[in-house]
């Protein structure tokens, strides 16, 4: 996994990224944060859970596009 990350100012900077509640943006970082160079994820339930975040502001991130689940169970960050 890379120590580093980048986010596009094009989306975060974006009103429909900034009307969102600030859990559900903590969120799509700190899951930014912990993908694998791919954008993948099998744990975003504990990682929600440690973040302090709850299910709905993962289930936003998801209605919104942000992250998409897979058939497995592993999400990954869109954009």
């Amino acid at each position: 996994m890379s120590n580093r990350r980048m986010f596009s100012n094009e989306i975060v900077d974006a009103d429909y990224f900034l009307e969102m509640p600030g859990t559900a943006k903590f969120l799509y970082f700190y899951l930014g944060m912990h993908t694998d160079s791919k954008g993948f994820t099998n744990a975003p339930k504990n990682l929600t859970k440690i973040a302090g975040c709850n299910p709905g502001d993962l289930e936003l991130l998801i209605e919104k596009g942000y992250v998409k689940p897979t058939e497995d169970g592993v999400q990954v960050l869109l954009k």
